[in-house]
């Protein structure tokens, strides 16, 4: 599991009238791939009378 995270954080604290701007560029590139094989081998035995 992936998730781009935007973290721009600005802050203005004591001034009146004031603006405070923050700004993050962004970008995620996600490549996924997934492969496999599931094998299974057991004996089986059987003791049938009629």
């Amino acid at each position: 599991m992936a998730a781009p995270i935007n973290a721009g954080v600005a802050a203005n604290i004591g001034t009146v009238d004031s603006t405070s701007v923050a700004d993050a560029q962004q970008e995620a590139i996600i490549n996924q791939h997934v492969d496999g094989a599931a094998t299974a081998t057991t004996h089986q035995q059987s003791n049938l009378q009629q």
